[in-house]
């Protein structure tokens, strides 16, 4: 069983993330966070195997956020995911070592499969 930190600005979204994942036999959601200082912290605390970072949010970004668990974290598989443009978002995670990028639009259908096989690597 993966586990998962789940970590977006947007309450909202980020309830609907949580319980996605939650159906996932696969995965066990083992915290969340609303912005990228607080994500550090409980990923450096709870050491999941996935965190799933949303790249925009206020203070510290997703980048800046991977960037700080690549080093304080370095077995967590990060997934950045974006509402933002695409080909810019994917180079910039492939710079900070991410394991994958996903658009907003598409991490309904393709998210749990994504956190699996970046566990799995």
């Amino acid at each position: 069983m993966a586990r998962v930190l789940v970590v977006d600005d947007h309450e909202i979204f980020l309830q609907g993330l949580v319980l996605l994942l939650q159906r996932d036999e696969r995965l066990e959601v083992v915290g969340s966070a609303t912005n990228g200082a607080d994500a550090v912290r409980l990923a450096e605390q709870l050491r999941p195997d996935v965190v799933l970072l949303d790249v925009v949010m206020p203070g510290m970004d997703g980048y800046e956020a991977a960037e700080a668990m690549g080093r304080l974290v370095p077995e967590a598989a990060i997934v950045l995911v974006s509402g933002v443009d695409e080909a810019e978002a994917s180079r910039r995670a492939t710079e900070v070592g991410a394991a994958a990028f996903v658009t907003k639009a598409e991490a309904v259908e393709r998210l749990p499969e994504i956190i699996v096989a970046v566990a799995n690597r």
